[in-house]
């Protein structure tokens, strides 16, 4: 088998896509939600892994085989797209997602999957490939991992997959782009192990926007529209959230520990993360205005709070980790309120917490079980609990 390395990458989009054929859940309404089972393909199960702002769920699904193919939900359901082997990854604002295809190798390529039609948008050098995003213009960023473990960013379209190269070291990855084909990542800066600088592209080569310090690693998390980027950055002291608005870097500092982590960032420039609080914890939080907020967490001392992704209302979706580490529990911060996602129905259990994805309305999409399917499903907020 080539390059174990892709495999391990992967290893969190291929577990547990093996279980037994169920029955499909029908919708269920209580305690302010709509949950809508996805279903599944012939093999019983499902995984979500995108969400549209009109509330189709982007994933894959197993056939009784074994073999993964991409959907895109419909009405309410699973819908194929295309019929080669696939696995979704991303999806954009128009239902357009991108992923890897699977090969009679059972080795990937990048993925386009839109409409009815995959289509093979190519790789580097044969390696194996990871799609990180994909904007409502059907360009797709990611990264190949090399034959020899090397990694290189790209960007890819109908008509060609372009290697953005390094910023002189040995591997570089895409993270995120935007409409306007804005591209951010990181790469390496030498080959003897110096530090990783975070960069910008249009499409063609890339330009490094440096780090917190000069000497400091640099890892972009996502970008939004008006090209703003968020991430974690070393300033010289310790790692730090960092915002950069196109020309300079914001330390966004920490909620009175030593470090911090952005994760995500609304069209408004709200940021979501997790920082350090004065006792030690590790704490969810909003920043907004120029203020870091602590969104708080289930328990008011130990364990660890973090948020994911954030909304046009300033919603945030993220998870729990039990003191104890032994549990991450999905959790939504809403209006003030920390909301455990495995106890919103009875029959949502298990929710994967690390997958999870919310829109502006303040649906969310994920994969759990349901009624002891594991299914990707979809919340939807009543309108008087919104």
């Amino acid at each position: 088998m080539k390059h174990n390395q892709f495999w391990t990458a992967l290893g969190s989009v291929f577990g547990a896509v093996l279980l037994a054929a169920s029955l499909m859940a029908a919708p269920h309404a209580s305690a302010g939600w709509l949950l809508t089972d996805m279903g599944a393909f012939s093999g019983g199960t499902s995984v979500a892994r995108g969400l549209t702002p009109t509330g189709r769920v982007a994933g894959y699904s197993a056939e009784a085989d074994g073999q993964l193919y991409p959907f895109l939900s419909s009405r309410g359901l699973v819908s194929k797209v295309g019929n080669d082997p696939g696995v979704t990854l991303a999806v954009n604002a128009l239902g357009q997602s991108a992923g890897i295809l699977l090969g009679a190798d059972n080795y990937g390529h990048v993925g386009l999957f839109a409409g009815q039609t995959s289509t093979d948008l190519g790789s580097i050098d044969g390696g194996g490939n990871i799609a990180t995003d994909i904007n409502n213009i059907e360009q797709v960023v990611g990264y190949t991992i090399l034959a020899n473990h090397d990694e290189r960013a790209f960007v890819a379209d109908k008509y060609s997959l372009v290697n953005l190269g390094t910023l002189g070291g040995r591997s570089s990855r895409a993270i995120a782009i935007n409409r306007a084909s804005v591209i951010t990542g990181f790469s390496t800066t030498d080959t003897t192990g110096g530090p990783t600088h975070c960069f910008v592209s249009y499409g063609n080569g890339m330009v490094d926007i440096g780090s917190l310090a000069s000497t400091g690693n640099c890892i972009p998390a996502a970008i939004n529209d008006a090209g703003q980027i968020v991430g974690t950055a070393n300033n010289g002291t310790a790692l730090h959230a960092f915002l950069y608005d196109g020309s300079q870097f914001h330390d966004l500092g920490t909620l009175g520990g030593n470090t911090s982590a952005a994760n995500g960032i609304n069209q408004l420039g709200q940021v979501v993360g997790q920082a350090q609080t004065a006792n030690g914890d590790r704490r969810a939080f909003l920043y907004s205005a120029g203020k870091m907020i602590n969104l708080g967490s289930p328990i008011a001392k130990g364990g660890s709070s973090s948020a994911n992704a954030v909304n046009a209302n300033g919603q945030a979706i993220g998870y729990y980790i039990l003191p104890d580490d032994s549990r991450h529990i999905p959790i939504l911060f809403r209006n003030g309120r920390i909301i455990d996602l495995n106890t919103v129905l009875p029959m949502l259990t298990e929710v994967d917490a690390e997958f999870l994805y919310l829109n502006d309305a303040g649906q969310i999409a994920g994969t759990g079980k349901i009624n002891g399917a594991r299914h990707a499903f979809l919340l939807t907020p009543v309108p008087w609990n919104t």
